[in-house]
């Protein structure tokens, strides 16, 4: 739709929604349109003070009613309570296949719920962890998929501890990933599987711990990232835990993360021969002399 045809307030912006509810293809053509319509309007009420939030049907409409509430989680002073609700529901009966249109919206939509559970209650955004998880589970094409909110979600857990209630998303192993419909990216994929690995240490599963930092540090690679460098340092440790000595990378990770390891984690290398040779005071003596870079942790 050229520019000068566009909704000229949030009204007709309404009235263009609803006429095109029926037409083939009613989502694919309504999504250009919605990306060009001004952000404000979507902060705006109707003519007669109604709030469009409470106009459109949640279902049927859940292409435009996830850009008007995209644009409330960005709004510098958005009415936190009301719109924790609208979110909650909009998150049990939203059609996924209008939302996988539109990604990353629906991520603006899903971390506005966690910075707003945040403010709502005083610093704990644990309110927000359940609804996400069911969200991701009929939003992902199957449950074998990555999409762009299994991140963030698994971080959100890790924060807040929530170990145990991120197990329904992290038990189901990634063996596909539609770029297209999630907008996900490789960083997406690494940062994953590192907060499930961390959220499995949590939890004293080293077996699925180890498993998802390999997942981390055999990612194909032409540099070396240093999420993959911090996934070894950890891979070492439960390594060690579990086996007593450093497990076996795979044979298809890439040449240079396994150059970049052994110039960059020189500390973690060391102790684990010395946790080898059983010799206490080795130990000891290689703890106190790397002690500074085991205390270097990066977070991301």
């Amino acid at each position: 739709m050229p520019n000068q045809n566009l909704p000229a307030n949030v009204d007709e912006l309404l009235q263009f929604i609803s006429m095109n509810v029926n037409s083939d293809g009613y989502d694919k053509q309504l999504a250009p349109v919605l990306k060009q319509i001004p952000p404000q309007y979507y902060l705006q009420s109707t003519s007669d003070n109604r709030d469009p939030l409470d106009l459109l049907d949640q279902t049927i409409f859940s292409l435009p009613y996830t850009y008007f509430l995209a644009a409330r989680c960005q709004a510098d002073r958005p009415n936190t309570a009301r719109l924790i609700q609208y979110i909650l529901q909009f998150l049990t009966v939203f059609d996924a296949n209008q939302v996988r249109l539109i990604p990353d919206k629906f991520l603006q939509v899903a971390q506005g719920l966690c910075r707003l559970a945040t403010l709502y209650g005083n610093g704990n955004s644990v309110i927000a962890i359940k609804p996400l998880a069911n969200a991701i589970q009929r939003y992902a094409l199957t449950p074998n998929h990555l999409t762009n909110l299994h991140q963030m979600f698994v971080k959100e857990c890790l924060l807040l501890k929530c170990y145990k209630q991120a197990l329904p998303i992290l038990q189901n192993d990634i063996t596909e990933i539609d770029v297209q419909s999630t907008a996900i990216s490789y960083t997406d994929h690494l940062l994953y599987h590192y907060y499930g690995a961390m959220i499995y240490i949590g939890l004293k599963n080293y077996e699925r711990a180890l498993y998802f930092l390999k997942l981390v540090i055999s990612a194909p690679a032409n540099v070396t990232s240093q999420i993959q460098i911090e996934a070894y340092k950890k891979f070492t440790l439960v390594s060690l835990l579990l086996h007593g000595k450093i497990a076996q990378l795979p044979k298809y990770t890439a040449n240079v993360v396994f150059r970049s390891v052994k110039n960059q984690c020189q500390a973690y290398q060391d102790y684990a021969s010395a946790f080898e040779s059983l010799n206490v005071k080795r130990l000891r003596n290689e703890f106190n002399k790397w002690t500074d870079a085991f205390r270097k942790v990066e977070f991301f």
